[in-house]
């Protein structure tokens, strides 16, 4: 039986639609599995994304905080300037009132006296041969048999400091007069007296000793005005500004030379030493030495006492001298009365020393001693 033509060309017509269809499918499946790959790259770009948020809003938290914490420090700081600018007010008030209180010291300067010290024996001991400071000190105090009270030191050069000057750095301990020489500026004074030690012991600090036959009057007030400038610069209390003078310009015959042309400008101020030398039996403390002291005083010095002295006389005759020697520098207020143990000086001839002057004088000598 032979096919109807028309359902032959339906059949053909269906075949061709079913491959067509085929090829919808397999577009549609590779359609299907692309939109599954675009879902999964939306899907990692999404979560890219939201990491990426997470990075943001992290840092726009630590921004949060730093705006928080410089907005604490701004604070802080205000708070500091204000504490700064009452501080400051304060500091005004307290420097008014120190200004206050040094004008009123100033004003009472002159109703207070000076300190009361009680006369410190001692010696100014020369080196013997190869000694040194320390056994030449020693060798003299065994003489004596007692310890010195106060010794007396000078150094030929300018000021350095206390331990490095050979003629001062065993004096730690003791009460000191100390000298120097040298053209020193108030700075290189000022470092010295910043090496003394601060030990309980006072310091009597002079310029240049004995000046009279080395500089005028003027030229040494020069260096006077520079080493009380350093005293005061320091603030130290326990150091004393201090002149050394011969006393030989009120007992050499010339009426012209005078021991106040020395002075300095407010002798109010400093510590008056004199060397004045005993070479005659006769001569006493008011001989040699009660003419220049009374200039002192008239120009308003206060302290006083004697860096060098020596006698020539021997035994008995010597050891009364020392005796009324120290009796009436203490009874005149001499702070400290020091015996040179020494040949040098124009008039030193074998020397000064004291074991020179015989057992007697010795134990004078160190009967003023405790």
């Amino acid at each position: 039986m032979r096919a109807d033509p028309q359902i032959q060309a339906a059949y053909a017509s269906l075949a061709d639609l079913q491959v067509v269809i085929g090829h919808i499918e397999a577009e549609l499946d590779a359609a299907l599995g692309q939109a599954a790959a675009l879902t999964t790259a939306l899907t990692e770009r999404d979560a890219a994304l939201a990491a990426r948020d997470e990075v943001i809003r992290q840092q726009a938290d630590a921004l949060t905080t730093r705006d928080l914490t410089i907005q604490e420090q701004s604070e802080a700081i205000d708070a500091m300037l204000v504490d700064l600018a009452a501080r400051t007010a304060e500091i005004a008030d307290l420097t008014a009132e120190i200004a206050r209180l040094n004008a009123r010291i100033a004003e009472l300067e002159g109703d207070v006296d000076p300190p009361v010290l009680a006369m410190l024996v001692g010696a100014s001991v020369q080196r013997r041969g190869t000694e040194t400071w320390v056994r030449s000190l020693a060798r003299f105090e065994e003489t004596v048999g007692k310890p010195m009270q106060v010794v007396r030191r000078f150094d030929s050069d300018g000021p350095g400091t206390f331990a490095g000057t050979s003629a001062f750095a065993d004096l730690e301990g003791r009460h000191r007069i100390l000298s120097f020489k040298g053209q020193p500026t108030q700075g290189e004074i000022e470092a010295l007296i910043a090496t003394i030690p601060a030990d309980g012991c006072r310091t009597y600090l002079a310029s240049w000793h004995e000046p009279e036959d080395d500089m005028s009057g003027a030229v040494f007030q020069g260096r006077s005005t520079r080493l009380l400038a350093a005293v005061d610069a320091s603030g130290r209390t326990d150091v004393y500004p201090s002149i050394i003078l011969k006393s030989w310009s009120e007992r050499d015959g010339d009426p012209t030379t005078t021991s106040a042309d020395y002075f300095p400008a407010d002798p109010s101020r400093w510590v008056l030493l004199l060397d004045p030398y005993f070479g005659r039996p006769e001569n006493t403390y008011a001989t040699q030495c009660g003419q220049t002291v009374a200039l002192w005083r008239a120009a308003g010095g206060v302290r006083i006492g004697i860096a060098e002295f020596g006698v020539k006389a021997t035994g008995q005759v010597a050891a009364d001298q020392i005796t009324g020697i120290a009796r009436d520098a203490e009874a005149d207020g001499c702070e400290v009365l020091t015996y040179f143990d020494s040949n040098v000086g124009d008039n030193a001839g074998a020397g000064w020393y004291l074991d020179l002057r015989g057992q007697a004088a010795i134990d004078a000598f160190a009967a003023l001693l405790p």
